[in-house]
């Protein structure tokens, strides 16, 4: 009987396991002088005229967003739960107005990879 109880606790303890991993992973990362979150559920991506937005939810159920690439805005990955990988890179400036011709360029932080987690 005590060999089944250690049995069972050694499998969920094995099916925890990549929970546990995820949680230890940083929930912040610092990109330039901005704190930005490292994981997320998406609900939204948004095409626009200077990025796309990617809207998420955070474990507390926060809602955010952040600048995205066109290849990232694409991708089926609405109700997913992910890590968000940021770098900063420079858009079109918000000067602009959406006017294609614009060539001011301001630097942000965007997201350039998300890694969906199991």
């Amino acid at each position: 009987m005590a060999s089944r109880s250690v049995l069972l606790a050694c499998l969920l303890g094995a099916l925890a396991l990549p929970a546990a991993a995820q949680q230890s992973l940083p929930q912040t990362t610092k990109v330039g002088d901005q704190v930005k979150r490292t994981f997320g559920t998406v609900e939204e991506l948004r095409p626009g005229d200077r990025a796309c937005t990617i809207i998420l939810r955070d474990t507390r159920s926060v809602q955010f967003s952040e600048f995205t690439t066109d290849e990232i805005c694409g991708m089926h990955i609405i109700g997913k739960r992910v890590q968000l990988v940021y770098k900063l890179d420079e858009i079109q400036a918000e000067s602009c107005k959406g006017n294609p011709r614009c060539m001011k360029k301001e630097t942000v932080v965007v997201v350039v990879d998300v890694r969906v987690m199991k």
